[in-house]
């Protein structure tokens, strides 16, 4: 087992002494190695590498080997130590940050969902309120529209069935007159009545066919003849009366200075079949 050992040391300082480039008995002197020519039964024996002091003892049949670290090997494993230490804290640091960057665009996603939604809500309601108004105002078009045909046709009945009143009132009241016409005619036709009906006729200044034409009815027609003074037809007279209409007549006659002057009824004319009478004035002299 000796043998083994030593075998193993001397192979490294080989491996040491080659690395340098020549064998050197007092380089493995140096490092602790017994010299070639020393007494080979030393007690313990001390090989220095790099990192650590590896001693063997080989005293006994059952040798024994420890190594202890070199002080640069301590301040190498401290510093590896601190390196692996502060390599963990910025892992740690990473993952926190990526953890809070993970956490805050969390809290953004779900801050932008929520005013989605609430957008998408407003947007909703809003077209929800945009399509009721709509609605409404289709109703109220719709309403107004037929308001307003209602209406157009309630004043077209109205205004239909007023003209029917009014023409009804107009054949009536034309139907009245037309039969209190006839009625007149018919009396202002017959000889008595139209000699002997009171007139009532005050004129300050008018011509004899002005004073006739008062003093007569519907339907009478005045007509004015005078062929021997024909200045009087252009004579304005005053003239009062309240008498039957032929004596009124006689009194305008004879109120008519220079000339005679006469009056006739004539009764039996028509003009398109229906009566037509003349009062004729004349100054001719009759037969």
């Amino acid at each position: 087992m000796k043998t083994l050992i030593a075998i193993l040391l001397l192979t490294a300082t080989s491996m040491s002494v080659m690395a340098g480039g020549s064998y050197d008995d007092e380089v493995l002197a140096s490092e602790g190695w017994p010299s070639r020519f020393e007494d080979s039964g030393q007690r313990a024996h001390v090989v220095n590498l790099s990192k650590t002091d590896a001693r063997v003892d080989l005293s006994s049949d059952e040798p024994t080997v420890w190594v202890e670290k070199t002080e640069a090997a301590n301040t190498q494993d401290e510093a590896v130590r601190v390196l692996t230490e502060a390599q963990s804290e910025l892992e740690k640091i990473r993952a926190a940050s990526a953890q809070y960057q993970s956490d805050v665009m969390a809290k953004h996603a779900e801050d932008y969902r929520i005013q989605a939604e609430a957008l998408a809500k407003i947007k909703r309601t809003a077209q929800e309120t945009l399509n009721r108004a709509q609605k409404m105002e289709e109703v109220a078009a719709a309403t107004r529209e037929q308001t307003e045909l209602d209406y157009l046709a309630k004043m077209k009945e109205a205004r239909e069935e007023g003209d029917r009143y009014i023409d009804e009132a107009k054949n009536s009241a034309r139907n009245k007159i037309e039969l209190i016409t006839q009625k007149n005619i018919q009396r202002n036709l017959d000889p008595v009545k139209v000699r002997t009906d009171p007139v009532n006729v005050d004129i300050s200044a008018g011509t004899i066919e002005e004073i006739c034409e008062a003093l007569m009815e519907a339907p009478w027609e005045c007509r004015i003849d005078f062929s021997r003074k024909p200045e009087l037809a252009y004579a304005r007279l005053k003239f009062t009366s309240t008498d039957p209409r032929d004596l009124a007549f006689q009194d305008l006659m004879q109120s008519i200075p220079g000339v005679r002057v006469r009056h006739q009824y004539i009764f039996d004319l028509l003009k398109d079949g229906k009566p037509a009478p003349i009062l004729m004035i004349s100054d001719r002299k009759t037969r």
